[in-house]
Parts: C-alpha cells; sequence; structure tokens
C-alpha cells in the first residue's frame, strides 16, 4: 500500500498545481522579506529622544493631500486667526509622484485559489473559553432549576450563548449520563430571585405587585366586555322594537285596504240592486208593472200542483 502511495515522479503537473506551486513561492519570499525587515529594524533601534523622520511615501502622500484642498486653511497664532499660507500652496511635482507610483502598482488578478473569501468569512463564530468545575457546577444546577431551557441557564452565565450551552448539555450527556438524567429526574431546584437577579445583572419587579396589576387589568376586560355585551343587547332591543313598529304600521295598512275594498263592495252591490230595479219597471201610464216572477220559478211552481193534485 505504501508503494502505491509514493511518488513516482511521473506524468504531468496539471494547470492548478503549478498555481498553487506560484502562490506557495510568493508567500514564502513574501515571509524572507518581512523577517529581513523586522531583523534590520530590530539590530537598529531608534534613539528615545530623537524626532521621528518623515519617509518618501508619508511625505508624498502628505503633499497629496495638502494639494487636493479645495480652500486654504486658518492657524491660531497669538490669540488670531490667520490664513495658513501652506495650505494655499499646491505641489504637482508631488501628485504627478503620487499618480506614477499608482500606476506602477502591481495588479493582482484574483483566481479560485487566490481568493480568501468563502462562505464562512463572515460567518459569527462564537469563541468561548472551556469549562472549569466551577462553571460545571452552576451549569448543572441552572438544569436543575431550568430543566433544559437552555437560554434562561445562558442567562447564568455572561457572555455565553444558547448554543454555548446546548454543546455544553451534549458533551455532558455523553461524558455523564446518569449525573444527567439524575438531574432532571430529581427534584427541581427552587430558583432564588435575589441570586438569580445577581447572576444576572437584572433587577426583577416584585411578584405581589406584578399578581396586582395583572388582577387590575383583569377586571378592567371585565368590565370593558360587560359594556360591550349590554352595548349588543340594546342594539337588539332596539331591532326588536322597530320590527314591531314596522309589523304594527303594515297591519293597520292591510285592514285599512281591507275596509276600503268593502266599502267598495257594498257600493258596487247597491248599485247592481238599484239598476235591476230600474229595469223591472215598465212605462205603461196610470200605474205599475209588478214582477210576481220568473218563467221558471212559475214552471217549478205549476209542476208542484200537478204532483199534489195526482
Amino acid at each position: 500500500m505504501v508503494d502505491l502511495c509514493k511518488d513516482m515522479r511521473k506524468g504531468k503537473k496539471s494547470k492548478r498545481e503549478r498555481e498553487l506551486q506560484i502562490m506557495e513561492e510568493a508567500e514564502i519570499a513574501k515571509k524572507r522579506q518581512k523577517e529581513l525587515h523586522d531583523l534590520l529594524a530590530a539590530e537598529e533601534p531608534e534613539a528615545p529622544d530623537s524626532n521621528p523622520q518623515e519617509t518618501t511615501d508619508e511625505r508624498l502622500e502628505r503633499l497629496a493631500t495638502a494639494g487636493t484642498r479645495a480652500q486654504p486653511e486658518t492657524i491660531l497664532v497669538d490669540g488670531e486667526i490667520t490664513i495658513d499660507y501652506n495650505t494655499m500652496q499646491i505641489d504637482r511635482h508631488a501628485n504627478a509622484a503620487v499618480e506614477r507610483r499608482a500606476e506602477q502598482q502591481e495588479s493582482v488578478e484574483e483566481t479560485d485559489l487566490s481568493r480568501r473569501v468563502n462562505a464562512g468569512s463572515y460567518m459569527k463564530v462564537e469563541r468561548s473559553g472551556s469549562w472549569n468545575e466551577d462553571e460545571t457546577t452552576k451549569f448543572y444546577d441552572g438544569l436543575g432549576m431550568f430543566g433544559t431551557d437552555f437560554e434562561m441557564i445562558s442567562k447564568l452565565f455572561p457572555g455565553r450563548s444558547r448554543r454555548s450551552i446546548k454543546l455544553k448539555f451534549c458533551k455532558e450527556e455523553k461524558a455523564d449520563y446518569q449525573r444527567i438524567k439524575e438531574t432532571l429526574m430529581g427534584e427541581r431546584i427552587p430558583v432564588d430571585i435575589d441570586e438569580f437577579s445577581r447572576a444576572t445583572n437584572t433587577v426583577f419587579d416584585d411578584p405581589k405587585e406584578l399578581e396586582r396589576e395583572i388582577e387590575e387589568d383583569r377586571r378592567a376586560l371585565e368590565q370593558d366586555m360587560a359594556a360591550e355585551k349590554e352595548v349588543m343587547q340594546e342594539a337588539v332591543r332596539k331591532r326588536a322594537e322597530e320590527a314591531r313598529i314596522e309589523g304594527e304600521a303594515v297591519e293597520g295598512e292591510g285592514g285599512a285596504k281591507e275596509n276600503v275594498g268593502k266599502a267598495k263592495k257594498g257600493k258596487r252591490e247597491k248599485a247592481e240592486r238599484k239598476q235591476k230595479g230600474k229595469r223591472g219597471k215598465a212605462p205603461h201610464a196610470g200605474g205599475e208593472e209588478v214582477v210576481l216572477g220568473t218563467i221558471e220559478e212559475g214552471a217549478v211552481q205549476g209542476q208542484v200542483e200537478v204532483e199534489v193534485g195526482a
């Protein structure tokens, strides 16, 4: 197996392998140059009373910055504000030097290998320290008070998040499962509000005051519900009263229409009777014609008399 993994120095290197090799050589050269620079700086220590000298790059940058000012600046001299004449001068040679230096900068083309940014570059990484014996005991106390509510337990450990507490729980569960089981299944440790307040650096309100506020809120809510119920009942009563009034009005209109119909029917019948009476009168002089009956009525009466005689 060792012989199979041995490099036989045969074959052609890939393009990616050559790029990696070039990058590695550049990193080594940069590292050596930095070490040499630090070594030379250590061999020539600067005197404590000597003034630091301005380098060429710093001077060029300062002059270029001064040349790009849009207006002169003022200074305070002997209690009077005067113009700083140095800010009214533009060093064109310094600006040109800065531009030349910018043009001479090396252009680096980034690739997948040289780019140092990946998915984990902006990830928030928690670097919490290791757990000592006192913190582990405190963790078990919090576990006995709050169970597996890791958010509440994390309040006992400033600087540690819920995720850190959960990782500690998983680690202890693997290392000492029996202790975890006894802590969770055993009797709950009562929570000391004063101790918890000191540990979390939090001031809690008085529970009795909170209960009183809750009771006041409950009473106010009940009063609001009772008032809303009365309003709804009053609205139902009003609707029922309006419906009753409308029903009575409809019934009154119906009775009046019925009376009008009866009156019209009576007038019509009276007019018909009067018309029949006019038809029975004959226009003979000196007397009136009396109608004794119709032909049908006489025939029926004669028939009845014949049957009785027989």
